[in-house]
């Protein structure tokens, strides 16, 4: 079995391609890839506007700039398969998607369009032009259908979800399922997989309306963050070790298909509820108030979502590095290093190399 200190061998030299590079995770993913010296394929929508706070926009990577990031929707087939073709990836790792709840109610066409779509054209392409790929679908916890119950969801657990970021999740997972059972030579000789994990929180993340980066955004200019669901509780997991986790799928994946093919959780079994977890961050900074206003809430959001990471924990080794107070105190020193004016790119390098390569 292949662990995060073997990586280096199956991703040196490697080419390897990643929708969605412009985003939080995605960024962050190459970050870590550049660092096992791997060779670097990007296909996104355009950088971020805020060059300031974007972590795609700090990194100095020499891939960053380099010609082999390209700006590019996933649901254009055509556009998507000229990349595909031009990279030749022995890796892809597809991420590209409309990540933020609240944004789904408002914008309900552009998310599903988006996250499902853009899974069906990646496996489209690889159906036709991956045989030599090993292949892995990022979705999201929320493609479960929430029955918000005390036991965690495993893998084949039923797909669903009411809202409609949680519907195109699961959506996309059954369009998943469908093309890798019902074409087994899809990527047979390297590997395909699916993974889902939530709250996932880390340095550089701007998004709006995600629980981090509004701490980070409001305790920075008011000093106070106002929380609209205190009580709701769920699986958060630092970006890094969620990333690990990744790769160390990929690697195996391309070692043993068969054995690795299929779903994947990945999660930490430690879980707070958002209230626990903002304190956690105000505590770390050394200043901040909380404020709650639940009347704040917008469409139907779950109490309660677990999911069970059993399955990569005994075949594959993995589990996060960091507890949920250790990551955050990680985060929330981020941030702050970032608004005193850091180099981010070296800190991010330079933390990455200590503590897992």
């Amino acid at each position: 079995m292949i662990t995060t200190k073997d990586l280096v061998a199956p991703f040196q030299g490697k080419r390897v391609l990643v929708t969605g590079h412009t985003g939080f995770k995605g960024s962050w993913l190459c970050t870590i890839l550049d660092l096992l010296g791997a060779d670097v394929f990007g296909y996104s929508l355009a950088e971020p506007v805020d060059k300031r706070h974007s972590y795609y926009a700090l990194n100095t990577l020499s891939f960053i700039k380099n010609p082999q990031t390209h700006i590019g929707d996933v649901r254009d087939l055509n556009r998507f398969r000229d990349e595909f073709v031009a990279a030749r990836p022995d890796y892809i790792f597809h991420l590209a998607a409309q990540p933020i709840v609240s944004i789904s109610y408002t914008d309900p066409y552009l998310t599903f369009s988006s996250n499902i779509l853009g899974v069906l054209n990646a496996l489209e392409i690889l159906k036709a032009e991956g045989s030599q790929t090993t292949a892995v679908i990022i979705t999201s916890d929320k493609c479960y259908k929430n029955k918000e119950q005390a036991a965690p969801y495993i893998e084949n657990d039923e797909m669903g979800g009411d809202d409609p970021y949680s519907a195109s999740k699961g959506a996309a997972e059954l369009v998943f399922h469908s093309y890798s059972t019902s074409f087994p030579d899809l990527c047979q000789k390297y590997g395909l997989a699916s993974v889902r994990a939530g709250n996932v929180f880390g340095g550089g993340d701007w998004s709006t309306n995600r629980l981090i980066p509004d701490c980070a955004r409001e305790l920075f200019s008011s000093q106070s963050i106002t929380i609209r669901m205190p009580k709701a509780v769920r699986p958060w997991t630092f970006v890094v070790d969620i990333l690990f986790g990744y790769l160390i799928l990929a690697a195996n994946l391309r070692d043993q298909p068969a054995e690795f093919r299929g779903s994947w959780n990945f999660a930490s079994r430690e879980t707070k509820t958002v209230r626990e977890v903002v304190e956690l961050f105000i505590e770390r900074l050394g200043f901040g108030t909380l404020i709650i206003d639940e009347a704040s809430a917008f469409g139907k959001e779950a109490g309660l979502l677990l999911i069970d990471p059993a399955k990569a924990e005994h075949k594959l080794g993995w589990r996060p590095k960091f507890s949920v107070a250790e990551a955050l105190a990680q985060t929330a020193d981020w941030y702050r290093d970032q608004h005193q004016g850091e180099h981010m790119a070296n800190v991010s390098h330079t933390f990455i190399k200590d503590n897992y390569l």
